[in-house]
């Protein structure tokens, strides 16, 4: 009947959106060095498990000392990062936040707070580890492992890379033992 196909094509109007919707959420992912590399099938997971929150203004996204188990990547606005209520940096789309929590089991070790309105995809623990592959594991830890403190005893000099106003610029390496 007419009632039937009014219907069907109000549904395959909603399925045709999604798909849209779906492939473009894939687009603007592999825009985000993070996720570049994934395979189609985990970028396909992730757009099947990521959420878009929007975050007013000052809003803390998430609290130093906190658990949680949410990842964030900026979508749009900014996020300034505090760190024992010291200002530390802001981040830009397309950066991420979270990651530690999820890898480690930990309490948050900075707050986020938005600056602006702020929209992110947001993806839960299980979600996060699910997209996973070995070598983005290893990336999200290195990085990690720049952002833990470190004195400058543990640096071993490798040369002088130039001088200037601020001072000199040396590079350096620091083993670390998995």
């Amino acid at each position: 009947s007419m009632c039937d196909i009014s219907v069907l094509f109000e549904n395959s109007k909603d399925n045709i959106q999604q798909m849209v919707d779906q492939s473009g959420l894939v687009e603007s992912l592999k825009k985000i060095p993070l996720f570049k590399n994934l395979s189609s099938n985990k970028l396909k997971s992730v757009v099947n498990n990521i959420k878009i929150d929007k975050f007013p203004e000052s809003t803390v996204i998430i609290k130093q000392g906190e658990t949680s188990n949410k990842f964030y990547i900026v979508k749009s606005g900014k996020v300034d990062i505090y760190i024992n209520d010291h200002y530390t940096r802001t981040l830009n789309p397309t950066e991420y936040f979270g990651e530690r929590s999820l890898f480690f089991d930990e309490p948050r070790s900075a707050t986020a707070k938005a600056k602006g309105v702020v929209e992110t995809y947001t993806l839960n623990q299980e979600d996060f580890k699910a997209i996973i592959e070995d070598g983005l594991k290893k990336y999200l830890l290195s990085r990690l492992n720049l952002q833990d403190n470190i004195e400058l005893e543990e640096l071993n000099y490798v040369k002088l890379l130039g001088s200037g106003g601020y001072g000199n610029v040396y590079l350096c390496y620091k083993w670390y033992v998995e």
